[in-house]
């Protein structure tokens, strides 16, 4: 803390939305893919530092009928689709009974740790396995912490989470 007093990151002389979250699948995510707007500085990089960290990976159960109605089906669910995957292995979207949600419905509606999940539909179960915690844009904490840990600066750390950006003097 002492060695970032007065700095800011910053984007083309602009402050930067320095988002974070806690782990992820081994990528962060592009902003856009998740939220509605694009930033440039907020890209996605690999952050295989996440892969180790320990219950990274969480899988839910839920009843075909709690599924369905979490997800406003006036039915139960007959079908689920193959998820479309962004390259860095967050879902895109997924047709559920003809209808196509993004990744981020999905979570949102379930309560999922991530976006980056796979799904298997069982008789009367359907089954979501996570890979990371948070909607994966900007800085993992863990994998920020994992690089600490392995001897990089604050400054590489900023860096590598957040692209072509500059730490400036407040």
């Amino acid at each position: 803390v002492t060695e970032t007093q007065g700095e800011v990151l910053t984007y083309q002389g602009e402050l930067i939305t320095a988002a974070f979250f806690s782990s992820c699948n081994g990528y962060t995510n592009n902003s856009e893919d998740y939220w509605s707007n694009s930033s440039p500085y907020l890209r996605s990089v690999e952050s295989a530092w996440d892969k180790s960290v320990a219950l990274n990976t969480q899988t839910k159960e839920f009843s075909l009928v709690d599924f369905s109605n979490v997800l406003g089906f006036q039915n139960t669910v007959k079908s689920i689709g193959k998820p479309e995957y962004y390259k860095n292995g967050y879902v895109k979207s997924i047709v559920i009974d003809g209808i196509k949600f993004s990744g981020r419905e999905i979570r949102e509606a379930l309560s999922l740790r991530s976006s980056a999940f796979e799904i298997k539909l069982n008789k009367q179960t359907v089954h979501i396995t996570t890979e990371g915690f948070g909607h994966g844009i900007g800085m993992s904490q863990y994998g920020a912490k994992a690089m600490a840990e392995a001897g990089y600066d604050y400054k590489k750390i900023l860096k590598h989470y957040y692209t072509d950006v500059e730490i400036t003097a407040l």
